[in-house]
Order: structure tokens, then C-alpha cells, then sequence
């Protein structure tokens, strides 16, 4: 299940890089694949981990939340807004907290 979310990131920031340094029409694709990946992987490590304490369920929240924040990117990404960069660094921030929450 890591892998998905290892592809998910590469995508992710892919398409990021794409879409800030070159005008490829292709880019806000790519980045909504990693998107929509992240969220997966936010929505199947939470089903997986019911039976954990209040606190791990809060933190898988927490994931689920931060994990809808690139994926409502892609319409602003799509329509030329430039607001999307900043749900994709409010985004590396939570994951960057959880990242040092989480006990695996």
C-alpha cells in the first residue's frame, strides 16, 4: 500500500513541476492522477485501521482531511487559478506533522 502513496507523490510533484515550468497541457493531469491517489490511500489506510485508538483514528482523519486539499486543487488547477499551489503546501505541511505522528 506504500507504493501507491510513493507513485501518488512522484505524480503529484510531477505535476507540479510541470505546471510551474512549462506550459504542457498535459500537466494538470498528471498532478490530478497523484491527487486522486493520495486520496486513496488516505480513504484505504483508514478503512484498514478501524480497530486503532481514538488517537490513530484522529490522525487518519487528520490524513483524510489534508488528502482532500490537492485533490480540490485540480479544479482550480484546471480553470487557471493559481490558488491550487497554496492547498498543495498546506498539504505537505499536515503530511509533513503526520509524518512524525504516526507509529508504524
Amino acid at each position: 500500500m506504500n507504493i501507491l502513496l510513493l507513485i501518488s507523490w512522484a505524480m503529484l510533484t510531477l505535476g507540479t513541476i510541470l505546471r510551474l515550468y512549462t506550459t504542457l497541457s498535459f500537466s494538470p493531469y498528471v498532478y490530478a492522477i497523484g491527487a486522486v491517489g493520495c486520496l486513496v490511500y488516505a480513504v484505504v489506510s483508514a478503512l484498514r485501521n478501524k480497530t486503532s485508538d481514538v488517537k490513530m483514528r484522529r490522525l487518519y482523519g487528520l490524513q483524510f482531511f489534508a488528502s482532500v486539499l490537492p485533490t480540490s486543487g485540480i479544479y482550480m488547477l484546471l480553470h487557471h487559478n493559481d490558488y491550487w499551489v497554496v492547498l498543495v503546501l498546506a498539504y505537505a505541511v499536515v503530511m509533513f506533522y503526520l509524518s512524525f505522528r504516526f507509529k508504524e
